[in-house]
Protein backbone atom coordinates (compact mmCIF):
# COMPACT_ATOMS: atom_id res chain seq x y z
CA UNK A 1 0.00 0.00 0.00
CA UNK A 2 2.86 2.65 0.68
CA UNK A 3 3.84 2.37 -2.84
CA UNK A 4 0.79 3.63 -3.88
CA UNK A 5 1.02 6.26 -2.06
CA UNK A 6 4.13 7.69 -2.91
CA UNK A 7 3.57 6.78 -6.66
CA UNK A 8 0.46 9.14 -5.96
CA UNK A 9 2.34 11.46 -3.64
CA UNK A 10 0.32 10.74 -0.77
CA UNK A 11 2.72 9.47 1.37
CA UNK A 12 3.16 12.63 3.53
CA UNK A 13 -0.27 13.46 3.38
CA UNK A 14 -1.60 10.21 5.01
CA UNK A 15 1.20 10.11 8.06
CA UNK A 16 0.15 13.19 8.88
CA UNK A 17 -3.31 12.56 9.89
CA UNK A 18 -3.86 11.70 13.31
CA UNK A 19 -3.44 7.81 13.03
CA UNK A 20 -1.69 7.74 9.94
CA UNK A 21 -3.47 4.80 7.64
CA UNK A 22 -5.75 3.77 10.45
CA UNK A 23 -7.28 7.28 10.55
CA UNK A 24 -10.84 6.96 9.66
CA UNK A 25 -12.93 8.83 7.14
CA UNK A 26 -16.25 9.08 6.36
CA UNK A 27 -17.77 9.97 3.33
CA UNK A 28 -19.41 13.38 3.72
CA UNK A 29 -15.75 13.89 5.60
CA UNK A 30 -13.61 17.18 4.52
CA UNK A 31 -10.56 16.00 5.82
CA UNK A 32 -9.11 15.91 1.93
CA UNK A 33 -9.21 18.41 -0.74
CA UNK A 34 -10.99 17.07 -4.13
CA UNK A 35 -7.83 16.73 -5.73
CA UNK A 36 -6.72 14.21 -2.71
CA UNK A 37 -9.76 12.41 -3.47
CA UNK A 38 -8.79 12.21 -7.07
CA UNK A 39 -5.07 10.54 -6.15
CA UNK A 40 -6.55 8.49 -3.47
CA UNK A 41 -8.81 7.27 -6.52
CA UNK A 42 -5.45 6.53 -8.40
CA UNK A 43 -3.72 4.86 -5.67
CA UNK A 44 -6.94 2.48 -4.69
CA UNK A 45 -6.97 2.09 -9.03
CA UNK A 46 -3.43 0.88 -8.89
CA UNK A 47 -3.08 -1.20 -5.84
CA UNK A 48 -3.97 -4.35 -7.43
CA UNK A 49 -1.16 -3.52 -10.03
CA UNK A 50 -4.08 -4.47 -12.85
CA UNK A 51 -3.63 -5.38 -16.13
CA UNK A 52 -5.40 -2.34 -17.40
CA UNK A 53 -6.16 0.74 -16.19
CA UNK A 54 -9.26 3.27 -17.71
CA UNK A 55 -9.58 6.83 -16.55
CA UNK A 56 -12.70 9.14 -17.55
CA UNK A 57 -11.97 12.82 -16.96
CA UNK A 58 -11.01 12.18 -13.50
CA UNK A 59 -7.31 13.68 -13.70
CA UNK A 60 -8.65 16.48 -14.92
CA UNK A 61 -9.17 18.01 -11.12
CA UNK A 62 -5.72 17.67 -10.16
CA UNK A 63 -3.07 20.66 -10.00
CA UNK A 64 -1.34 20.99 -13.73
CA UNK A 65 1.74 20.24 -11.59
CA UNK A 66 1.26 16.81 -10.10
CA UNK A 67 -1.37 15.83 -12.68
CA UNK A 68 1.75 15.80 -15.04
CA UNK A 69 3.60 13.45 -12.87
CA UNK A 70 0.79 11.34 -11.89
CA UNK A 71 0.32 10.66 -16.12
CA UNK A 72 4.01 10.51 -16.21
CA UNK A 73 4.07 7.68 -13.98
CA UNK A 74 1.24 5.85 -14.87
CA UNK A 75 1.92 5.60 -18.65
CA UNK A 76 5.65 4.80 -17.63
CA UNK A 77 6.75 1.89 -19.83
CA UNK A 78 8.19 -0.05 -16.35
CA UNK A 79 4.60 -0.27 -14.92
CA UNK A 80 3.15 -3.45 -16.08
CA UNK A 81 -0.45 -2.08 -16.73
CA UNK A 82 -1.40 -1.09 -20.10
CA UNK A 83 -3.87 2.95 -20.04
CA UNK A 84 -6.42 4.08 -21.45
CA UNK A 85 -7.85 7.41 -21.41
CA UNK A 86 -10.95 8.55 -22.40
CA UNK A 87 -10.62 12.31 -22.93
CA UNK A 88 -11.13 15.35 -25.21
CA UNK A 89 -7.76 16.70 -23.21
CA UNK A 90 -4.67 17.22 -25.83
CA UNK A 91 -2.21 17.58 -23.07
CA UNK A 92 -2.22 13.90 -22.69
CA UNK A 93 -1.02 13.09 -26.05
CA UNK A 94 2.50 13.33 -25.18
CA UNK A 95 2.40 10.39 -22.64
CA UNK A 96 0.83 7.90 -24.65
CA UNK A 97 1.91 5.45 -27.61
CA UNK A 98 -1.23 5.71 -29.48
CA UNK A 99 -4.54 7.88 -29.82
CA UNK A 100 -7.90 6.99 -31.05
CA UNK A 101 -9.83 10.07 -32.36
CA UNK A 102 -13.76 9.68 -32.68
CA UNK A 103 -15.73 11.75 -34.58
Amino acid sequence: MRWALRFTELEEEVDALPHGLKTHVRAAGKIFAPTHIVRILVARAILGRPQLLIFEGILHNMHPAMRETILRRLCSKEEPWSVIFVSNDPNLTPHVDRRIMLN
